[in-house]
């Protein structure tokens, strides 16, 4: 184990001081230190939630968050990306994206969750929101004049909230105003390939897929993450992007606060400023 550990430390050193900056004939999306992006994704959302009842765990009603509360269609998030090569060969990277929604309805049919019944025709207030914390370290795999191959590891910290709030049935005939949601963080490792293909001191192509499936302490669950993208250079430092996105998360929880289960989707086009330096 020792001897890995110095190999790959011999591999960093020798890795940074061979770095240099970069060739202006080739696009600074491949050899720039820095690379930053931000902007807008715009996607169409599938959410659903489970719990499982108290006296039947291993059933769960699933609750279709964008069906039962109308939340389904475009939304605007904003995201941002950020990517350091400290070495001619390895990069750390990063990454936050966050997304909410609520709507208050008239439930047009009686809905369980949480041991708790919402009945048809009352107004209850839904909604869901998750924050997506993601870090990544990379190594190039081949590298050239206009191509960049690379893959690694990393985490992503699903950060999720949902809740239903309104007049709940308490016994045969007697309601109260009550509020159930959840709240957890939920840590999903991956592995991550990415590709740049740059023909252009100006134009670029770049496409990433990340990957998880696995089960970890109380959590089990699936990540798919993929993205794939043109960018156009309009100043030296500058870039605008265009790119498709598209993650799928599920995932189910054995924890005391929450027992059950969620899945999510996002996909859609993603507006973006990009920085080189």
């Amino acid at each position: 184990m020792k001897k890995i550990i110095v190999f790959f430390l011999f591999l960093f050193i020798a890795d940074h001081l061979i770095y240099s900056q970069n060739n202006d004939s080739i696009n600074p999306i491949i050899t720039s230190k820095f690379l930053i992006n931000a902007g807008i994704f715009v996607p169409a959302k599938k959410v659903k939630f489970g719990f499982a009842s108290s006296g039947t765990p291993d059933e769960i009603g699933i609750i279709d968050f964008d069906r039962t509360f109308k939340l389904s269609g475009l939304q605007s998030s904003f995201v941002f990306e950020f990517m350091w090569r400290f070495s001619k060969y390895w990069s750390v990277s990063s990454s936050y994206f966050r997304i909410r929604n609520r709507r208050h309805i008239e439930l047009q049919e009686d809905i369980e969750w949480n041991d708790l019944t919402f009945k048809a025709g009352t107004g209850v207030e839904g909604g869901f929101a998750m924050s997506i914390y993601k870090l990544f370290f990379g190594r190039v795999i081949s590298k050239g004049a206009k191509h960049e191959l690379g893959g690694g590891l990393g985490i992503h910290a699903f950060i999720l909230n949902g809740y239903i709030e309104g007049l709940a049935l308490i016994n045969e005939n007697e309601y109260s105003y009550k509020k159930s949601n959840i709240s957890t963080a939920i840590p999903l490792p991956n592995v991550g390939f990415w590709f740049i293909y740059a023909p252009l001191q100006r134009l670029s192509l770049s496409t990433r897929v990340d990957w998880f499936g696995l089960s970890i302490d109380e959590y089990s669950g699936s990540l798919w993450n993929f993205n794939a993208g043109i960018n156009y250079r309009i100043l030296k430092n500058i870039g605008i992007n265009l790119s498709y996105k598209y993650l799928k998360v599920t995932a189910d929880v054995n924890k005391r606060i929450w027992n059950g289960n969620f899945y999510m989707r996002f996909h859609g086009p993603a507006f973006i400023i990009t920085g080189s330096f």
